[in-house]
């Protein structure tokens, strides 16, 4: 089974080289933290994904920020708000979470 992940926020520059490095890795979905949301759209990713990254050291409103982070009790282990910057740090803040036993795929 391929993990699915939602990352929210980050220029265009970051989602594209994302997405390059992801491809095929896994299914990834992006969120333009600039752009607009409902909040059913974003409870629909967040609901979807196994892992909601919001980049919150880039170009994310907080109205966007708040729509993933202010999700019901029982999605928000999905969720992890990464401090850093960069791609690599971005990464590994996520492997740290998950290897810390955060991530709980297949638990949902």
């Amino acid at each position: 089974m391929c993990w699915k992940v939602t990352i929210v926020g980050g220029s265009p520059t970051i989602r594209d080289r994302l997405g390059s490095l992801l491809e095929g890795a896994l299914h990834r979905r992006f969120v333009d933290g600039t752009g607009r949301r409902t909040k059913d759209q974003a409870h629909a990713d967040v609901v979807w994904a196994d892992l909601v990254l919001v980049l919150g050291a880039s170009e994310l409103a907080h109205r966007m920020s708040d729509l993933y982070t202010r999700v019901e009790l029982a999605l928000r282990w999905k969720v992890l708000q990464t401090p850093r910057t960069g791609i690599a740090s971005i990464l590994d803040f996520a492997a740290e979470h998950l290897r810390a036993g955060s991530g709980r795929k297949g638990q949902h």
